[in-house]
């Protein structure tokens, strides 16, 4: 039965997830800042920051003045459960790793609290309302749906552009207009904000030059993201990089949706 958690890095969300663990009755050693990771051994789970990393080698650990190592952590945690999100290739040092990113318990929630940050990004940086705003949502995975429905109820105008063929169909029929990605260059220069959620560059040098000097594109998705940041200084492009927005943004019900997800797969996994 896990009863000691060591919390390794992250950002506000784990200060916050720290908190809530310690009142549901865990003992939680703190390391968010870094420390001794000896610790890690007299411990019987590990919660590690989402994303876990940044740059394939380092925790994610803002806070850390000092670099915490993937490999280190890992060699630390043996076969004890070890809770992060999105490993990716970084699963494979872990001998018992478990991806709270990737579940739908934490990603669903995420969405909304990341859609709502970049509303709120917008009216910050646009001088004009979300009423009557052009925008553009690139990709229509859970993100961009949460995202283009409460864009649509608080009346802008909007557009969807994906590649597949269903997702344009399912954005038309939700009340958006429907933007193949092979039509997407000659459309830019309309909208006022681009919200992109497609992890990979899309927005490149022919794109950028019809994008207009008042518009802005939110990046939402992880690096390496859209766009194509060299040629957009070159052509004096808004960009605004936003990822993991929820831990900006709403660290506190991030932390919950962290903690909820955590505590269901140590029931499914009788850990």
């Amino acid at each position: 039965m896990i009863k000691r958690i060591a919390a390794i890095g992250g950002d506000s969300r784990t200060i916050y997830l720290i908190e809530i663990l310690k009142n549901k009755g865990y003992s939680v050693e703190n390391l968010v800042s870094g420390g001794d990771f000896d610790v890690v051994k007299n411990c019987d789970a590990v919660i590690l920051p989402m994303p876990l990393t940044r740059d394939g080698v380092t925790v994610n650990a803002p806070f850390s003045k000092e670099p915490i190592l993937i490999k280190e952590i890992a060699s630390q945690c043996g076969n004890r459960p070890a809770f992060g999100g999105y490993f990716g290739k970084a699963a494979s040092l872990f001998q018992n790793p478990f991806d709270y990113g990737v579940r739908d318990e934490t990603a669903i929630p995420n969405a909304v609290a990341t859609a709502e940050g970049a509303i709120s990004i917008a009216i910050e940086k646009l001088p004009i309302t979300v009423f009557g705003m052009k925008c553009l949502v690139t990709g229509y995975g859970k993100v961009a749906k949460c995202l283009s429905e409460r864009l649509k109820a608080l009346f802008a105008d909007v557009t969807v552009a994906a590649r597949k063929q269903k997702d344009l169909l399912w954005a038309e029929e939700r009340g958006f207009r429907p933007l193949p990605f092979s039509k997407l260059s000659e459309s830019l220069s309309e909208f006022d904000c681009i919200f992109n959620t497609v992890p990979e560059k899309v927005l490149c040098e022919k794109e950028l030059t019809n994008v207009r000097k008042d518009a802005y594109i939110i990046e939402l998705a992880s690096s390496p993201g859209c766009v194509d940041k060299e040629a957009a200084a070159r052509h004096n492009v808004n960009v605004i990089s936003a990822p993991s927005l929820p831990g900006k943004t709403a660290p506190k019900t991030s932390a919950e949706i962290i903690f909820n997800c955590i505590e269901g797969i140590i029931s499914e996994e009788k850990l």
